[in-house]
């Protein structure tokens, strides 16, 4: 009769380093996925979101948009490494390098998609209509952004813990710590929400736009209804993303999300997939001419309202535009 292994021994209660285990001795509980990532479901969102940063880099080129396009540049290059590190751990689950590479990129990586979304209401207050916001135009992008750069610099910081961390105990407290990021990114996708909503009903109900635009018909053509739909659109698929990230880091390693791939392929491969798709399609560059200091409104034959809603001269124009461009 043979002998058994040291390797099948190891099962259920005496784990091996995962250096030294492979799929064919160890079993995939012990791994830090708990599965081993589909080669499929890490090749298609790759292929997808390479597709995407193409799209997005002739289009930031093409109007000019490059606060806009750099931001979500940065977050496409994030979610590509991760799928990466996911393709990489399909032939090897066991090694934490791999797990710790994905989760921490496409953790983080749509905080950047929203510095993109955030960067456009001020920009679509100004043209709707500032007296009807709660905030001035000049305030929304400092004031999310600063959200954004805490819940990145909470998902980073808890990233590098789990990264550097030589058990289970330390490695689910950077989570923890990625777990208070992501929350954190919640509640200001929420507040953004909830602000650009209650701006647009406001707006709407009040059957007025800016006192400044002579031409209305622009505020109110199906071509801007597209995008403000599309960018509150890819808002919602981010927070719903977001949520289900939060709930799934608050079940831990052996969590049922933290160990469902199929779930984590809506989540976090569709969703935003989707979301970045809406970004370029309905590329704010289409509704306006760049996001620079001399940034103005798609219009034509329009130039009082484009040099009292951008800054391009007039008084208080440029003051303002230029709070929103440091």
């Amino acid at each position: 009769m043979a002998s058994s292994s040291p390797e099948s021994d190891r099962f259920p209660n005496q784990p091996m380093d995962p250096a030294l285990c492979n799929i064919d001795i160890c079993p995939l509980s012990q791994s830090i996925f708990r599965y081993q990532p589909n080669l499929a479901m890490a090749i298609v969102p790759l292929v997808l979101f390479a597709l995407l940063t193409v799209g997005h880099m002739i289009s930031g080129w093409r109007y000019k948009t490059w606060t806009y396009t750099i931001s979500i540049l940065i977050g496409l290059f994030l979610e590509l490494a991760g799928y990466v590190g996911r393709i990489l751990a399909n032939g090897n689950p066991f090694l934490d390098d791999y797990y710790l590479l994905q989760i921490v990129v496409l953790t983080c990586a749509p905080v950047l998609f929203c510095a993109a979304i955030y960067i456009c209401l001020g920009r679509i207050v100004v043209i709707c209509g500032p007296e009807m916001s709660r905030l001035r135009p000049a305030w929304y992008t400092p004031i999310f952004l600063t959200c954004d750069v805490i819940s990145l610099a909470l998902q980073g910081a808890g990233g590098a813990l789990t990264s550097t961390a030589d058990n289970d105990n330390g490695r689910q407290q950077g989570i923890n710590i990625m777990l208070g990021g992501l929350s954190f990114q919640v509640a200001t996708i929420a507040l953004f929400g909830f602000l650009f909503l209650e701006f647009l009903w406001r707006t709407h109900a009040s059957h007025k736009v800016s006192t400044d635009l002579q031409n209305a018909s622009f505020a109110q053509s199906k071509k801007w209804t597209a995008f403000l739909w599309s960018l509150g659109s890819a808002t919602m698929l981010i927070l719903i993303r977001s949520i289900y990230r939060v709930a799934e880091m608050a079940g831990g390693y052996d969590g049922k999300l933290m160990k469902d791939e199929n779930t984590f392929l809506v989540f976090e491969g569709i969703l935003i997939v989707v979301a970045v798709l809406l970004l370029l399609v309905f590329h704010p560059g289409a509704v306006m001419d760049g996001f620079g200091r001399t940034a103005k409104p798609r219009v034509t034959d329009d130039t009082a309202y484009k040099a009292a809603a951008w800054g391009s001269s007039g008084e208080g124009g440029d003051s303002e535009m230029s709070a929103m461009h440091p």
